[in-house]
């Protein structure tokens, strides 16, 4: 970490939950508001990377707005909007069934797909919820069974809601493919075409694109394995322990995010 110097990027991705918000039912901002002025002061570009998959990204950057984060839609990058888009521009007017909360039925019905409740599908599309049951996971399963894609927006294990660890998008779908055999294709972090589709219309070389997260594994690990620099903030399901027992090596730890603008 020794010879990382921030002032060498030309282009910084953030998580949001862990590093901005905590919480779903009632976001509550961790920190952020002096990280985002001072990139905007320095006129340095800078994305929201989410794997939220419960609220667009319209809503998401509304609650940073009224926390006080100035942060626009388009300056976030969601693997919600991606799994439904993918999944839209295969199956057009198609059939699907969400194993997920209103946020993804609702946009998957605006994008033109026609959300169902059981078999028969085109599509299983698959995000947090925690809405699950028996009932939801067996029709998505029937579908499954007679044909039907599965899509995911991303594996992650756990995610840090207001109680602590929390289950998240990936065990509803390990646990449909265990059942179908059915393999899902997910799009969000850590996925390298991911972080390209955040990078790659900015012109901006992954060997100067910052990604900074709460994750170790998919934040961290994940993007530099896609070739980026790599920030942990503390703020999150990540401690300095975790660290040392995974055996990864950020570029950057931060307290919390806010601490950066320190070192622009």
């Amino acid at each position: 970490m020794s010879d990382f110097d921030v002032r060498s990027i030309q282009l910084f991705l953030f998580d949001v939950d862990g590093v901005f918000l905590a919480g779903k039912t009632s976001p509550r901002l961790i920190s952020g508001r002096r990280a985002i002025a001072a990139l905007r002061k320095r006129g340095l570009p800078f994305r929201l990377l989410t794997n939220t998959s419960t609220h667009p990204r319209s809503y998401l950057a509304e609650t940073l707005q009224k926390l006080g984060v100035q942060v626009e839609s388009d300056e976030i990058h969601s693997a919600l909007e991606t799994t439904v888009a993918v999944a839209a521009r295969r199956f057009p007017g198609g059939r699907c069934l969400v194993v997920g909360e209103a946020g993804m039925r609702d946009l998957a019905g605006r994008s033109g797909l026609e959300p169902v409740d059981d078999a028969p599908a085109d599509v299983v599309l698959v995000g947090l919820t925690r809405e699950a049951n028996y009932e939801l996971l067996s029709a998505a399963a029937r579908c499954l069974v007679q044909g039907a894609a599965l899509l995911g927006a991303h594996r992650n294990k756990l995610w840090q809601d207001e109680r602590g660890r929390a289950l998240s998008c990936g065990p509803w779908v390990a646990a449909l493919e265990f059942a179908t055999g059915v393999t899902a294709e997910t799009f969000g972090k850590p996925s390298r075409a991911f972080f390209g589709e955040a990078r790659e219309p900015l012109g901006v070389p992954a060997s100067a694109t910052l990604m900074v997260g709460d994750d170790a594994v998919v934040d961290v690990r994940g993007s530099q394995d896609a070739g980026l620099r790599a920030g942990l903030v503390l703020t999150g399901k990540t401690s300095r322990g975790d660290l040392l027992r995974l055996e990864i090596q950020p570029d950057l730890v931060l307290e919390q995010i806010d601490d950066l603008a320190e070192l622009l």
